[in-house]
């Protein structure tokens, strides 16, 4: 069955928006597994993508490392992280997956992970990999890879009790070597970056602060030049939220589900900025409103796994959906 995205607005309009057609069927399916195995309830976790596999890991409590199979179609458990990780963006390495600034522990004041866990799922392995420098050292961080090195962007340095920052650093996972980078314009946490080409784009999340934690979105859209080494702010997102998945696909950003003050339900708002164009569109919403997932492209599927259906983490889901994304280039 085939799924198809709109094709992107034009206009300068920092609100300007394609509308979905209703009559195109466009929509979210449920991911049902091909042997009735299911992924762990979960929220404020993370997914990569190896080869044709999604990992899913971390969340509050220590839940398992699990990994979905798009071929076979079966979830399997790789067994528990060394410690408790969530709030973060693992990357890939290889076939290691490197977490780098992730919180432990609990809320409002959680703590910081100064280690670098790196799981191996070649051996399905955990081993640690140096640490994060202390003066810089947060959770709630996005992190991206680009040219084998590792940039992590913003987080938090107190929890859920203030601390936003707007760090840019660089990792050398080959050398263990750390670098200070200029700062974003914008602090931000709760949110993930994602690469397009040479440019690393941050849009969404927060700085978040009690006693309301999630009443301070980030409007702005930064995003990052590796080849000026520069810095620059563009549209905003038009629907502001903290706690979602974002992904990269034909030179878009795909911004999917997160959570915002005014809502006691986590939003299905899914939404896509085009780089190129600095414009926004508006894509199919998903059938489960959720923030804290996981999520990854698979070819052009694109996977949202587990997370909490309601502000805060009171209901977390086993739902997962998928959506078929359109061809690339057409």
């Amino acid at each position: 069955m085939l799924f198809s995205v709109l094709g992107a607005c034009s206009g300068s309009d920092d609100n300007a928006q394609t509308e979905i057609d209703p009559a195109a069927g466009e929509f979210w399916e449920t991911l049902i597994s091909s042997d009735g195995s299911m992924l762990t309830a979960r929220h404020e976790a993370a997914s990569v993508v190896i080869d044709e596999h999604i990992y899913l890991i971390g969340g509050r409590g220590n839940r398992p490392v699990e990994r979905y199979s798009t071929v076979t179609g079966q979830w399997e458990n790789l067994g528990l992280a060394p410690m408790e990780l969530h709030h973060m963006q693992p990357v890939v390495v290889g076939q290691s997956i490197y977490v780098i600034g992730a919180f432990t522990c609990c809320f409002p004041l959680e703590d910081l992970v100064a280690q670098i866990h790196v799981f191996d799922t070649s051996t399905g392995v955990w081993d640690t990999a140096g640490t994060v420098p202390a003066e810089r050292l947060r959770g709630s961080a996005a992190a991206v890879t680009y040219n084998n090195k590792i940039y992590l962007l913003g987080g938090n340095t107190l929890g859920h009790s203030g601390g936003a920052v707007a760090w840019f650093d660089e990792y050398d996972p080959a050398t263990g070597d750390w670098r200070e980078l200029a700062d974003a314009p914008n602090a931000r946490d709760h949110f993930s970056a994602v690469m397009i080409d040479d440019q690393l784009v941050a849009a969404a999340g927060r700085q978040t602060n009690l006693p309301r934690p999630a009443a301070n979105p980030v409007l702005t859209t930064d995003i990052y030049d590796f080849t000026l080494g520069q810095w620059r702010s563009t549209t905003n997102i038009p629907t502001v939220r903290a706690g979602t998945v974002a992904v990269g696909y034909d030179g878009e950003v795909i911004v999917a589900g997160g959570e915002i003050s005014t809502s006691d339900d986590a939003l299905n708002v899914v939404e896509a900025f085009d780089v190129d164009s600095d414009t926004w569109r508006t894509l199919p919403g998903m059938n489960t409103g959720r923030h804290g997932s996981g999520g990854g492209i698979v070819g052009r599927q694109f996977h949202v796994l587990s997370g909490a259906s309601t502000i805060g983490g009171a209901s977390e889901t086993i739902d997962a959906e998928v959506f078929l994304l359109q061809a690339e280039s057409q």
